[in-house]
């Protein structure tokens, strides 16, 4: 009995992958954040993955298509509150090494685990995400939740995990999601509305990225 254990064991990780069979190819990722706090979580392409309120447990798919690892950005926002928003990142899942065991894991190692993304772990498996206040100021804490309104009429890009990052390291902290033009075609238009009281235009595109739009 115990043989014909190990041998149906070892079939199932010669041909399923040691990392798909023992992690999955979805890893549970749970975030908590402050009372009534939304939790938007976006895939690679700034799609959603998944949402609540306050608290969060998100079954995330950790590949995207052969060798091609996920990656999350989580997004908490509470008007009179800075929104928030923290990156899960792709790490190496170390029970992938057990694929190169000879003769144990040949196929599920380069095809299987790669595929599946159980090569991939996330560098995060909990987040307790904490906001700060507007410091006093109304016409702030009005502005933020007014952005926040006018977004939800906006459709999400596939390209608002890249534009934001480009508009942080432009200096634009945005207060919300950005509106989008020419959605859905080959080159989108996102205007973020800034803390600062600016507004910053982005042109994204599959092949240049997000760049500063020109007027």
């Amino acid at each position: 009995m115990k043989r014909a254990l190990l041998t149906a064991t070892a079939i199932t990780m010669f041909t399923t992958g040691c990392a798909t069979v023992i992690s999955g190819s979805t890893q549970t990722v749970q975030i908590k954040a402050p009372e009534g706090a939304k939790i938007a979580v976006l895939d690679n392409n700034g799609r959603p993955a998944a949402s609540g309120v306050t608290e969060l447990t998100a079954d995330l798919p950790r590949g995207t298509g052969y060798w091609r690892a996920a990656g999350y950005q989580v997004k908490v926002s509470q008007p009179g509150y800075k929104a928030k928003s923290v990156d899960i990142l792709p790490a190496f899942n170390p029970w992938y090494l057990l694929t190169l065991t000879p003769y144990i894991g040949i196929i599920g190692g380069l095809i299987v685990d790669p595929l599946s993304g159980a090569f991939y772990t996330f560098d995060k498996d909990r987040l307790d995400i904490t906001l700060d206040p507007v410091s006093n100021n109304v016409e702030l804490a009005n502005r933020i939740y007014e952005a926040e309104q006018q977004a939800k009429t906006y459709p999400v890009s596939r390209h608002d995990y890249t534009a934001r990052q480009a508009a942080k390291a432009a200096g634009c902290l945005p207060l919300a999601s950005p509106k989008v033009d020419n959605y859905n075609t080959a080159s989108e238009r996102l205007t973020f509305q800034c803390i600062d009281g600016k507004n910053l235009a982005l042109t994204c595109s599959g092949y240049t990225g997000c760049v500063t739009a020109s007027h």
